[in-house]
């Protein structure tokens, strides 16, 4: 987990509240899609 952790939270520390806004919910819906496909 720490491997991924670290560089996603760098990007989110150097970004601005906008662009952070849309990559949560970029990443909301990445999440989402995945947890249908492992579901099946």
């Amino acid at each position: 987990m720490r491997d991924w952790f670290s560089p996603l939270f760098f990007l989110f520390a150097r970004t601005d509240e906008e662009l952070l806004r849309r990559q949560i919910l970029f990443l909301k819906a990445e999440l989402e899609m995945t947890l249908k496909r492992v579901r099946k």
